[in-house]
């Protein structure tokens, strides 16, 4: 897939991050040196948080929620939530996915390939809402969504046509998607707070899994694709 405008994520959600984050959150413009901070090494999370990577306000918002999750599960190594970063082997070791909705999302190469693996390899998927106006897609905007994407999928090793990856969409929104928006004036502290521990509640009182609905022949293919480019 062609490179387009993107996040880079910081490793450390310092305050310095966070400050920035929300300064950004308010204004609605890029804080600039967000994406400059040093990385550290970091264990691969166990609540894997996807983003659209091109879309500045969902990325910050996948980032604050990831900052109060680790807050509400500091020790339970079992929860630990971690953002996943453009081109990294998306959800290798994860146990539950917490998605970030956005419009343009589904049909963003890094963010659909996310959600394909996550139904490929059968985990929980909570879905989150950034934006008050997103909606759940229809069949037809979601094979709209991904024609021109489908290809670049295909090529990296996505067996699912786009019926495949509206089943997927489908199976994700049984589930109660929650509203976490910090750019809303009506969302304080203590309300994203609380979504973040209903967040946890949720993941620990059990989120159905996805899973990739294409023939047999082609699950076991994509198994060994999957096998091949990311270590599980």
């Amino acid at each position: 897939a062609a490179e387009g405008p993107s996040v880079v994520l910081p490793q450390t959600l310092c305050h310095g991050v966070m400050s920035e984050l929300t300064e950004y959150l308010q204004r609605g413009s890029p804080a600039g040196t967000v994406l400059n901070y040093v990385e550290v090494s970091r264990s691969p999370p166990k609540v894997a948080i996807v983003a659209d990577p091109s879309n500045f306000q969902a990325t910050a918002c996948a980032l604050v929620l990831c900052k109060l999750l680790g807050q509400a599960c500091w020790h339970d190594v079992a929860m630990s939530p971690g953002v996943v970063p453009r081109g990294e082997a998306p959800l290798a070791g994860a146990t539950a996915c917490v998605m970030v909705f956005s419009k343009g999302a589904v049909g963003q190469f890094d963010f659909t390939m996310a959600m394909y693996q996550a139904a490929l390899h059968q985990l929980p998927i909570l879905p989150i809402m950034s934006e008050e106006d997103f909606h759940v897609l229809s069949e037809q905007e979601v094979t709209e969504a991904v024609s021109l994407v489908l290809p670049a999928l295909n090529t990296a090793g996505c067996v699912a046509d786009s019926k495949a990856l509206f089943s997927i969409v489908s199976q994700i929104f049984v589930e109660i998607a929650i509203r976490f928006a910090p750019q809303d004036g009506a969302f304080s502290a203590d309300v994203l707070e609380a979504k973040a521990t209903e967040v946890v509640q949720r993941l620990r009182g059990g989120v159905q899994t996805t899973k990739l609905e294409v023939s047999s022949e082609l699950l076991a293919k994509a198994a060994a694709e999957s096998a091949r480019r990311i270590p599980l």
